[in-house]
């Protein structure tokens, strides 16, 4: 259940109000020897993201088949409907793993690039949005709109990792890049005409510390935009750049994490739209079964040019404060519960300021 005052912050796509979210969940796992392993997820649910679909709808999230040429870890050959390689935080994004209920600013929060029609990228729209004349970022549909990664982003196509004393390697080449929306991530919404490119080296020097290397580029516009680009134009010739770099310190009952990620949006003509956004955050097991955890974001965005010189926002900056607590009642049954606070600037409307939501699950 998640409590909104004003425009949903993250992902959430309802109204000022209260949403309840119900989601049933089903995994199905096969693997026939040590060389092979077919996983897929369906979910039923009021959309990926809360809201998106509140008469409910079932979905297939995740379908792969993972092939290992070695027996082992060192090498990984993966063909299907997946989870990025990009970052950290992919790999704790499950409800029974991930301490909070939203995902961390990066990768749970839109910004003020226009996907579905390139005009919402040009000087005029951004100086309407900036003056009032326009709707804000905020103040209209998600839609519209990019993530720097759409959450998990379980986009289609074929990856390889692995991983060798202290290191580990991802590449993946998918149909739609990370911060595509979910309805894109099946192969059949997208063909690959201009598939995305990512990869991630980690560095683990001891079981403390594990450090990674991220980077990943590909088309941000989605289909729709196609009638609106210039003759000789594709949404190939613009493209979402992003690196990243992150960190995990974990020691007896307490773990730090965090990610930093810089993203550049071009455009058809003008300065490119550049975003710095990062999180970091702290987990501490206070009792068996029971945990506190705290995170902190900042996404800030480059200013453009206007006619006259002057410097324009094209998205607000964000700074997002978050406290979260869990009890694992059963090893099965998990409470969770988390309060946020998001704080806009930039001279543009942001979203709400508070959140607060509560969450039960249940494995079976």
């Amino acid at each position: 259940f998640y409590q909104v005052d004003g425009p949903s912050p993250s992902l959430l796509k309802f109204s000022d109000g209260g949403f309840l979210q119900t989601r049933f969940s089903l995994s199905f796992d096969l693997r026939p020897s040590e060389f092979f392993y077919f996983h897929s997820r369906a979910r039923i649910d009021r959309g990926f993201d809360p809201g998106d679909n509140p008469d409910g709808a079932l979905r297939l999230d995740e379908v792969f088949l993972r092939y290992r040429p070695f027996g082992d870890a060192r090498l990984n050959l993966q063909l299907g409907k997946s989870a990025t390689v990009f970052g950290n935080y992919v790999s704790r994004h499950d409800f029974h793993d991930d301490p909070f209920l939203v995902a961390p600013l990066p990768y749970g929060e839109i910004l003020g690039v226009a996907v579905r029609n390139p005009a919402g990228n040009s000087l005029s729209n951004i100086a309407g949005r900036a003056s009032g004349r326009l709707p804000g970022v905020f103040n209209s549909p998600k839609r519209n709109w990019a993530s720097a990664i759409w959450g998990p982003a379980y986009t289609s196509g074929v990856s390889i990792f692995g991983a060798f004393e202290k290191f580990d390697y991802a590449l993946e080449i998918k149909n739609v890049e990370a911060g595509a929306h979910p309805n894109q991530w099946d192969a059949s919404a997208e063909d690959f005409d201009s598939p995305t490119i990512a990869g991630r080296l980690g560095y683990r020097p001891n079981a403390t510390w594990n450090f990674g290397a991220s980077w990943s580029r590909g088309p941000y516009l989605n289909p729709e935009a196609d009638r609106f680009l210039p003759v000789g134009t594709d949404r190939g010739d613009l493209p979402h750049t992003m690196f990243g770099v992150d960190a995990r310190w974990a020691r007896g009952d307490v773990i730090f994490s965090g990610e930093a990620i810089f993203n550049r949006y071009e455009r058809l003509s003008g300065e490119d739209l550049e975003s710095l956004s990062w999180y970091l955050q702290a987990r501490w097991k206070a009792a068996p079964g029971f945990w506190l955890a705290t995170r902190l974001g900042q996404t800030l965005n480059n200013e453009v040019s206007g006619l006259s010189g002057e410097r324009l926002p094209w998205s607000p900056d964000l700074l997002r404060a978050e406290l979260a607590a869990g009890w694992r009642v059963t090893p099965d049954l998990l409470l969770k519960t988390q309060y946020s606070y998001t704080k806009s600037s930039g001279g543009l409307e942001g979203p709400g300021s508070n959140l607060f939501g509560f969450g039960v699950g249940w494995r079976f």
